[in-house]
């Protein structure tokens, strides 16, 4: 498949489906604030790009200690799934695209749940083809994660099947730097109509607080779940 040229997209934030989890809420201004022991790092929604004829949003890292200058593309679905597309490095001048785009989070979610996914690799900025890799992925825990910006009832999601090492280096799927290849274990913990409420990357980082630019009260099955827990199930 044949990449087109990305091009920023000045236009209003998508729209989320409305009724489908939203294991990442894409508005652009939402801001999600992290802390680690080796230091914080902040992500928010700057604005989408076009890939293949589709509007995706950016998820810029403004403070990270490693991953400063990171851009992630992101969207999700109908379903509640939630899709990379890929990410560049500013300072490494140097990123991936996937083609079609890799489910990290495919909902609904729940314990044990697994599924693989193939896709076409492209290295940027040159957006040479790479080659084919297949990934795999499991819910590996579910339950209330307790983190600074509070209780959240999560769900974490670990890779069973690597993508490919060379192109990837230390690197994770969605660009971020790592120390070590961490397999069949939850790296990230996902809630519904909040994102992501923890992360292992170079260090475990915790959600501290996840601002939005329009104050919108909704209810989700996440925070249903965290109020009645067991008598849900």
């Amino acid at each position: 498949m044949r990449f087109a040229a990305l091009i920023l997209i000045t236009t209003a934030a998508l729209c989320q489906v409305c009724g489908a989890e939203s294991f990442l809420p894409l508005q652009i201004g939402n801001r999600w604030e992290y802390t680690s022991s080796e230091g914080d790092e902040t992500k928010e929604v700057t604005g989408t790009i076009e890939l293949w004829g589709e509007e995706v949003f950016v998820v810029e890292f403004l403070e990270s200690v490693y991953n400063i200058g990171l851009d992630q593309y992101w969207t999700t679905n109908a379903e509640g799934d939630v899709l990379i597309w890929g990410w560049w490095r500013d300072d490494d001048q140097y990123g991936l695209l996937f083609d079609p785009p890799i489910p990290v989070a495919d909902a609904p979610l729940y314990l044990d749940k697994a599924w693989s996914h193939i896709c076409d690799v492209y290295t940027l900025p040159d957006t040479a083809y790479a080659g084919q890799n297949e990934m795999g992925y499991r819910v590996y825990w579910e339950g209330v994660l307790s983190v600074p910006a509070g209780d959240f009832y999560s769900y974490g999601i670990g890779q069973y099947l690597p993508i490919g090492g060379g192109l990837l280096g230390n690197h994770s799927v969605t660009g971020e730097l790592v120390v070590e290849d961490r397999r069949e274990e939850p790296t990230d913990w996902y809630s519904d109509g909040v994102g992501e409420t923890q992360y292992w990357t170079s260090d475990v980082y915790q959600l501290v607080g996840f601002d939005q630019p329009v104050a919108v009260e909704q209810t989700t099955w996440g925070a249903v779940k965290t109020l009645y827990g067991p008598a849900l199930e």
